[in-house]
């Protein structure tokens, strides 16, 4: 059994005078997503549920991407010492 994830997902490029994230990055496992054509129709609704779980990550929703959010008070990114107070 291979113990390589079926998916990741990240940020790639923070533009340095917006301080915001430009693009992001998903990978696919091909072990996985590209097996079997009968396990790939039975198994398509969980495999749509991973890829979308990943490209919310790229769209600003994980510990990485949400420290860029702007403070609506003050202007601000979040940062991540704030990191905690935002997920609570």
């Amino acid at each position: 059994m291979s113990t390589e994830p079926l998916a990741s997902a990240g940020l790639c490029y923070v533009d340095p005078i917006l301080k915001r994230p430009t693009f992001g990055r998903i990978i696919l496992s091909g072990n996985h997503f590209l097996g079997d054509k009968t396990r790939r129709n039975l198994q398509f609704k969980k495999d749509l549920e991973i890829v979308i779980h990943e490209i919310i990550h790229v769209l600003g929703f994980s510990p990485v991407a949400i420290s860029y959010w702007i403070d609506s008070a003050t202007g601000e990114t979040i940062g991540s010492e704030n990191l905690e107070k935002i997920i609570k």
